[in-house]
């Protein structure tokens, strides 16, 4: 109850002229373009690829060692589960990443996580593979991209144990109007074929999301934000209580970063 009030709490050591860092603690999922604070990201609302089919957050350990500096790193990590403390069995989650620079514009980064996640079962794996890139194309415009499967073995849908599925990808970009002033697209699918993470049933999901955001001054963002979602399934709540298959957000949000 008190941790989960604690974003990260990481301890981190790197000895003087080393290539090695090492991290202990709680720290954030490094799977993932998307990270939990809005103000580090293009858009205000997060997409459904980072709310459904990845982890927020683990504790446990971070070994890095830069192989090429500037160009290549490499990392292992060894964690709790997923948005947990604790472990629910006796085996741990294993995580690597491989980030490479070729340009200093451009970053593409490899992740991968897997281990068994269910109480008391030590065989079954939860895995994950991710690819996300982002590229400066220039002093105004950023795009990126980010790939995302999972799957879990004998994994408990309905009355069933299968192997369950999940899968999807985003594009978005980020131009600089002004100094202080950009708008960013964002448009992503999502799969959940077996209605593993998103429960209610199978379905694939759409959203664009338009983002203007504005610095008022320094560490206060103004973001106003139109976003469309649409399943092939009647999944949203309507006014009327009914089902729809799609669903429209308008928002604008104050962030302060000090």
């Amino acid at each position: 109850e008190v941790s989960k009030h604690i974003g990260q709490a990481v301890l981190t050591y790197k000895p003087i002229g080393s290539a090695f860092t090492f991290d202990a603690g709680k720290m954030y999922t490094h799977i993932g373009l998307e990270t939990a604070k809005s103000k580090d990201n293009f858009n205000y609302s997060r997409t459904i690829l980072f709310s459904y089919g990845m982890p927020f957050w683990h504790t446990g350990i971070h070994v890095a060692y830069d192989a090429i500096p500037d160009k290549l790193q490499t990392s292992v990590y060894i964690y709790n589960g997923w948005n947990s403390l604790y472990d629910n069995n006796e085996s741990k989650t294993l995580g690597a990443q491989l980030k490479f620079t070729p340009t200093s514009s451009l970053t593409m980064i490899y992740n991968f996580l897997g281990g068994p996640e269910r109480a008391n079962s030590e065989s079954d794996w939860k895995t994950l593979h991710e690819l996300n890139t982002t590229w400066n194309a220039s002093e105004k415009w950023t795009l990126a991209t980010d790939l995302l499967t999972g799957s879990e073995e004998n994994a408990s849908i309905g009355i069933q144990r299968k192997r369950a599925m999940w899968y999807g990808g985003l594009l978005l970009a980020k131009y600089q109007i002004t100094e202080k002033s950009y708008i960013s697209p964002r448009y992503e699918v999502y799969r959940d074929q077996d209605a593993y993470t998103l429960s209610a049933t199978a379905q694939t999901i759409q959203t664009a999301t338009l983002t203007y955001g504005k610095f008022l001054t320094k560490g206060l963002e103004l973001r106003s934000e139109l976003r469309y979602d649409k399943s092939n399934q009647n999944t949203f709540v309507a006014s009327s209580g009914n089902t729809k298959n799609s669903q429209t957000t308008l928002l604008a949000a104050l962030l302060c970063n000090f």
